[in-house]
């Protein structure tokens, strides 16, 4: 069974998602910043995530962004995303 984003479908089929993952693949200072927050607590990877998001919305990010770290709140695609970008 594939993690799937609740509003959006499979991940596989989210380009937001993929995006996130490819840029992390390919720089490592974007990779470890990733890595910290998908190793947090469950309770502190959602917190963190969510204030970063509001911060991202207050300052007229890309939406683009802004759907890739929300799909990093739930549990299970934080996880397969660590999985994805470690080495």
């Amino acid at each position: 069974m594939h993690p799937t984003n609740k509003k959006n479908g499979p991940l596989a089929e989210n380009e937001d998602f993929i995006n996130l993952i490819r840029v992390a693949r390919e720089d490592s200072e974007i990779r470890q910043q990733l890595l910290q927050i998908l190793r947090l607590d469950a309770f502190h990877r959602q917190s963190l995530l969510n204030s970063w998001i509001e911060d991202l919305r207050m300052k007229n990010a890309p939406k683009e962004l802004i759907r890739s770290l929300l799909c990093l709140v739930d549990d299970d695609i934080a996880e397969k995303a660590a999985e994805l970008i470690e080495f």
